[in-house]
């Protein structure tokens, strides 16, 4: 591997007229508002020991270059930063912030005729600090142009050249706001250490920061012609930027490897673009979901990287690409992207078909409920090769999930480990052959699980499933059992015949809206106070619903005060069930535990 090695101050990576080029496979600004603290915490330390004490040495870590010849000159090298982006570009705002302080001062003393050395001073700083850090003139294909020290990626390309000039530019970007901001805090920083009344001071003070970039910040710029080396490289080397998620790395190495097909290399950067324009932890369970759901195997904790990218770009290790290759990346990265959509929808409890009969709104809601209220996304890669199914039929496997998961996970708190493996090869079959895999497929694969959570011992934890008064724990899954309950109620007391069947799907009830209330009361008072209820009003058969167009007065009074609510509730069970009662004591809420209980075991099965 030729690689050079050289660790230098910053200011000499910006002698002899370097060229320096972000390649397209490279990401975005990405440096925030901590990334800058730290950066200027660093630069006013080593003002402050410059300035007061004894200069010191500052490492910013390493960038890494491949050397290439800029065409169109004669002596000119470029180089392509294939890490270090972030640094480099942050120095240079360093040196903008310089210039325009130095603008800012001859505007102060235009006019003034004892200041016409200091003025021609800055004057020559401003075009010093110009030509080797932002822009310079050279004889290209003999004819003189201005090039640019730095060109970000296409992303950040036009906007970066024309803020470096103070050229107004539409800030499109996330990315553009970070330049920004980074902008405006390191600018903030130069003027509060620097600033002095006297003029001479002052510019001794600014003469600091030149000197600090000049010999104190050093880099380790590792130098090589070799592609794959370079790359190797920027994998493993991120001590000091950002670092790098398995999206950021698969898009770069995606783009790279078309570098010789730019019109592939466009689209499949708009597309990587949009998979990664989530928050890196929501791309990585999506990029994690896709693998599992196309592979039937779950990538390692610490791999996702190099398993993506053998099974779905194995051209990364190709000498050399095709064109038909480069199309098979363009057709591959973009069924990723058709994938992540998908995928969102899901994640957000969306429905990921059209809205079509005989699939009702109530239908559509379960799947916001497995998503939101068991926080269950360990089914994403499953559910994502079931999507290739007709809609009737991705609505039945949601059914069984969401019951299979309240009875296996939520109350027998069993082995999530054995039912996500489950879940990945199960993708990875239905996958092979979507027009042969139905429900039942899965069911028979689920039901030895069943077997842990049987239902002697499903009834028993039943009793220990109780409303959470503290602790932090969630009392969602509690309300998803009683809005279930009431669901299935008309279908339980009809026979209970058959899969269990919502026999009113036009009354759904908010999730969010709807509350738990305590029928004895969570908070009693006085004369309404019953110490022989006190033990069990958290249990289940003290509880109950309230829709969103329910009466919720009378919290803490005792049953016959709330009993009217209970007859005009708009769920069933409290008006047939709760209303009914003749009196609420322990016998009518171990009456109710009970009916519940054998309600929910013909409820939660498979």
């Amino acid at each position: 591997m030729d690689v050079r090695p050289l660790y230098h101050p910053v200011g000499e990576l910006f002698k002899y007229q370097p060229v320096y080029r972000v390649p397209a496979y490279q990401r975005s600004y990405s440096w925030e508002q901590l990334e800058i603290e730290d950066f200027i915490r660093d630069l006013e330390n080593c003002y402050n020991k410059r300035k007061y004490d004894k200069a010191v040495v500052h490492f910013f870590g390493q960038i890494v270059c491949i050397e290439e010849k800029l065409q169109g000159t004669y002596d000119l090298s470029y180089f392509e930063l294939v890490d270090g982006q972030q640094r480099v570009a942050t120095f240079i705002l360093l040196v903008l912030s310089l210039k325009k302080t130095y603008e800012s001062i001859i505007i102060e003393i235009q006019g003034e005729a004892e200041f016409i050395n200091q003025k021609n001073i800055l004057n020559e700083r401003i075009q010093d600090l110009s030509k080797r850090y932002l822009f310079f003139q050279k004889e290209v294909l003999e004819s003189f142009e201005e090039i640019n020290v730095l060109e970000l990626s296409n992303r950040d390309k036009v906007f970066f050249r024309a803020f470096i000039r103070n050229i107004e530019a539409p800030q499109q970007r996330e990315s553009h706001r970070l330049i920004r901001q980074a902008f405006d805090m390191i600018h903030k920083k130069v003027n509060e250490i620097t600033f002095s009344a006297n003029l001479k001071d002052r510019l001794g003070n600014l003469k600091t920061i030149e000197q600090i970039l000049e010999n104190d910040f050093c880099i380790l710029n590792m130098i090589t012609g070799d592609r794959k080396a370079a790359f190797k490289l920027f994998q493993v080397l991120n001590n000091r930027g950002k670092n790098l998620t398995e999206g950021d790395l698969l898009r770069a190495e995606s783009l790279r490897i078309l570098e010789p097909f730019p019109a592939n290399q466009g689209v499949v950067e708009e597309a990587w673009d949009n998979i990664l324009s989530d928050t890196p932890i929501l791309t990585e369970r999506f990029l994690r979901a896709i693998y599992g759901s196309h592979t039937g195997s779950k990538a390692s904790a610490n791999s996702l990287f190099n398993e993506f990218l053998t099974h779905f770009i194995p051209e990364y290790d190709f000498e050399f690409i095709e064109p038909k290759n480069a199309e098979e990346i363009q057709v591959k990265v973009k069924n990723i992207e058709t994938d992540i959509a998908i995928l969102r929808k899901i994640n957000h409890g969306q429905w990921p078909y059209e809205q079509k009969q005989p699939i009702e709104h109530w239908d559509r809601n379960r799947i916001h409920l497995l998503i939101h209220a068991f926080d269950h996304t360990a089914c994403l890669p499953f559910l994502l090769s079931a999507s290739l199914l007709d809609h009737k039929e991705f609505n039945k496997i949601i059914h069984v999930i969401e019951r299979f998961v309240f009875r296996y996970l939520i109350v027998c708190n069993q082995y999530i480990g054995d039912l996500i493996m489950i879940y990945t090869e199960e993708a990875k079959v239905l996958r092979d052959n979507p027009q042969a895999y139905t429900a039942q497929n899965l069911i028979a694969r689920l039901k030895p699980l069943i077997d842990r959570s049987d239902d002697e011992m499903f009834n028993r934890l039943l009793d220990d499933f109780k409303y959470q008064q503290t602790g932090g724990k969630s009392n969602k899954p509690l309300k998803y059992f009683l809005l279930t309950m009431e669901y299935y109620f008309r279908w339980y007391k009809d026979g209970a015949n058959g899969e269990p069947t919502c026999m009113d799907k036009e009354r759904v009830y908010d999730f969010g809206d709807s509350t738990i209330e305590h029928i004895y009361p969570n908070n009693a008072q006085g004369a309404v106070i019953d110490q022989t209820l006190e033990p069990l009003k958290n249990t289940i058969g003290n509880l109950t619903i309230l829709g969103n167009a329910d009466n919720r007065t009378g919290d803490n009074d005792d049953f016959e005060t709330k009993r009217p609510i209970f007859k005009d509730s708009s769920l069933m069970m409290n008006r047939e069930d709760v209303a009914n009662t003749a009196n609420w004591d322990n016998a009518a809420i171990e009456l109710r535990t009970a009916d519940l209980k054998k309600m929910a075991l013909r409820i939660f099965t498979i």
